[in-house]
């Protein structure tokens, strides 16, 4: 970026502030915090740099294997948003975020957050980052990873398709269970391991029995929770589950 000198074409005033946007490859180790940016071999001395925004978009190069795996699914849905199928499969592909769960709502608006209210041609995305520093346990996308998935997704839906993406709704919960420890074996390594396991099992990634992500809209029942402490190892027994 160039300015002026005064005498052909305008310069800064002193001590302005120049706010600068652009986009510039590299990969993920790209994707750096506030304030990681501090100098530039372009600038001249003097001049202070700095990122007030985390830096984000960053993505790998796909391997030849990912390619021609997804080949077969390009010539599928063509890169246009029809079935339920293609939204999952294109919404993965999103380049610049991490996503570690996407769920397909079709027919569900989150303006009424009704299940029972059909909204037609209206499709939503429930979508979760893989990975989120200030609430490890819950993800949540911020607005910069909302908008790149909608963005992305935007010209390659159908022209009469209502198109939302939001991120989940957690529901809060307390869990207390008793347990007995095998005789001779440690207690709080026990204790730290179902606290674990349930954790798990509870889990947007890892939760069900099938291991793929807690199903939504699914209750907690007390009996499951039984089944995943009682197979922890160094548990005798489940006295009780509140």
């Amino acid at each position: 970026i160039t300015f002026g000198d005064g005498l052909r074409g305008a310069r800064p005033p002193v001590s302005s502030v120049i706010r600068v946007s652009y986009d510039y490859g590299g990969g993920l180790q790209g994707n750096v915090g506030i304030g990681a940016i501090n100098k530039s071999p372009g600038v001249e001395n003097g001049i202070k740099v700095n990122n007030e925004i985390p830096c984000w978009g960053g993505d790998e190069t796909e391997t030849t294997q990912e390619a021609e795996k997804h080949i077969a699914a390009f010539l599928k849905h063509r890169d246009r948003l029809v079935s339920a199928q293609d939204f999952q499969t294109i919404a993965s592909r999103t380049p610049g975020v991490e996503l570690g769960r996407v769920e397909v709502l079709p027919l569900f608006s989150p303006d009424t957050n009704l299940q029972d209210v059909l909204a037609e041609g209206v499709v939503t995305l429930m979508v979760i980052p893989s990975y989120d520093p200030l609430y490890p346990d819950t993800p949540e996308p911020d607005r910069l990873f909302l908008q790149t998935v909608c963005d992305y997704l935007s010209p390659r839906r159908l022209i009469t398709t209502e198109l939302h993406v939001a991120g989940p709704q957690y529901v809060p919960i307390w869990i207390s269970v008793g347990i007995d420890v095998i005789p001779g074996v440690s207690v709080p390594p026990v204790r730290e391991a179902v606290k674990t396991a349930i954790k798990e099992f509870l889990s947007p990634f890892t939760g069900g029995f099938t291991q793929d992500g807690w199903p939504l809209k699914k209750s907690v029942e007390a009996l499951e929770l039984w089944a995943v402490a009682t197979r922890v190892e160094g548990v005798s027994k489940v006295n009780g589950v509140l």
